[in-house]
């Protein structure tokens, strides 16, 4: 039996966890979003803000039988990014596309290999919303050159990059709030469209987005509430690409 039902579709998750690892009286983020996973069929994860350090082990997050997982943690403990990518689709970390800058900097290139297609470019990366700086955008832009010049016919980013003034019907920001304006010159240089048209956090807010310059590819955009514990909602979407069926294996759901 194969585990993919469509294999022409890759399942995908957005999230921002604002922390995988927390646990209280009322929920565990962790078990939530193993269970989202699961029971969503997700192929491929994208979390930011995942407050995980390096006493958090891969395993733990998810079964290394059935995902690679790529994470780059902050080591003040907050803001960290994670890409979960299933063991059918080929996939590696690009670090040599990446910056070395320590801050400004949850910017990571993990490179998706589907069958007898075009491989892919996924670009993971957070922006705290107090993050105004010419780091930022430089890092920002400077990562997507090396991309384009690595000859990757197919861009995703995907992530929060906390735009809260941006028309996204249009694509135009209102105002140069949050370096607005920087941002729309970045994604037209890279000829990037905004997918996400629905609020995805709870003031109402589109700040969770996936951005792509092959935008026919992608289907089945949903923005789903009270999904999970967070103030932001998680985004579920499809890629069209070409994936190997394999077996299925057994997965856990925990409830503790």
């Amino acid at each position: 039996m194969s585990i993919n039902p469509n294999p022409d579709n890759l399942k995908c998750l957005l999230l921002n966890a604002r922390s995988l690892k927390s646990v209280n009286s009322q929920r565990n983020k962790l078990v939530e979003f193993q269970s989202l996973v699961s029971l969503q069929n997700i192929k491929l994860a994208c979390v930011t803000e995942t407050w995980l350090n390096p006493t958090v082990q891969n395993n733990e997050i998810l079964s290394g039988e059935q995902f690679n997982i790529y994470r780059k943690d902050r080591r003040d403990g907050y803001g960290g990014i994670m890409l979960a990518v299933d063991v059918s689709m080929r996939s590696k970390r690009m670090k040599n596309l990446e910056l070395a800058s320590i801050v400004h900097n949850e910017i990571m290139v993990i490179e998706l290999k589907p069958q007898r297609q075009s491989k892919i470019a996924i670009v993971v990366t957070y922006r705290p919303p107090d993050d105004v700086s010419n780091e930022y955008i430089d890092n920002f832009r400077n990562v997507l050159k090396n991309v384009e010049n690595s000859r990757y016919k197919n861009i995703c980013v995907m992530g929060d990059l906390n735009l809260p003034n941006f028309d996204w019907t249009t694509g135009v920001p209102v105002n140069n709030l949050n370096r607005g304006n920087d941002f729309y010159e970045v994604f037209q240089e890279h000829s990037l469209v905004q997918l996400v048209r629905e609020p995805t956090h709870v003031n109402g807010n589109t700040l969770d987005l996936v951005l792509c310059n092959f935008p026919n590819s992608f289907n089945s955009i949903t923005v789903e509430e009270d999904a999970f514990s967070s103030d932001h909602y998680p985004i579920e979407f499809n890629i069209r690409v070409k994936i190997k069926p394999i077996k299925a294996v057994q997965a856990n759901v925990f409830d503790f």
